[in-house]
């Protein structure tokens, strides 16, 4: 599987950043989220009026929303991008993404991609997506991609490397499965839980 770095490859920007939006057209802006909800942890949510400015922002300052797939092939291929090129994700397929990000995004006409985990979605955790929202998000330029099946720490190591390894892939590899036979062909993108990565 071929494992998407997203930080090797652009310019992570936070949800209190936008300014520091690079203008650059060899390279694209990411703006990562999780909750869109006034009730979960501020540390990791945003409310839907909250969003809705960083929306309203990238409107009124002329930023190109692009698709996460469009703005890496551009990057691969070495063609350029729209100047102040930017793109949405999030992370965790949280319902509240559904259900309070989706209506905004389609009012703006913004491509988004959501990185799942899928063992609530399966599991029907209520603060979970199920698989048809998913289905739903595939329709209102949407793109779904792997978060691994249980969000979990991938770095941190057992006794043995071979051990780790081994588990380590078969999670990433469950949960491709899992989008596949649900959602049909998927990006072969990871996004890593908690940003966390190594070498291996």
């Amino acid at each position: 599987m071929t494992l998407l770095r997203l930080l090797l490859a652009t310019t992570l920007v936070t949800n209190l950043g936008l300014s520091t939006i690079s203008h650059s057209a060899d390279s694209f802006n990411i703006l990562l989220y999780h909750h869109i909800s006034s009730t979960a942890p501020r540390s990791t949510s945003l409310s839907a009026e909250e969003f809705e400015g960083h929306l309203q922002y990238l409107k009124d300052n002329e930023y190109h929303v692009v698709a996460l797939g469009d703005a890496l092939k551009a990057v691969q291929t070495a063609q350029p991008l729209p100047s102040k090129s930017v793109v949405i994700t999030f992370d965790d397929a949280w319902r509240d993404i559904y259900e309070q990000g989706l209506p905004l995004l389609k009012k703006y006409d913004y491509p988004f991609t959501v990185f799942v985990n899928t063992d609530p979605v399966d599991q029907h955790n209520r603060h979970a997506m199920t698989w048809d929202m998913l289905r739903d998000l595939q329709h209102h330029k949407g793109s779904l991609a792997n978060h691994t099946r249980d969000h979990a720490y991938l770095v941190r190591k057992p006794e043995y490397d071979d051990v780790w390894l081994s588990a380590t892939l078969a999670n990433i590899d469950h949960a491709q499965q899992r989008l596949v036979e649900e959602l049909g062909p998927t990006p072969k993108w990871l996004a890593y839980p908690f940003g966390e990565y190594n070498n291996v």
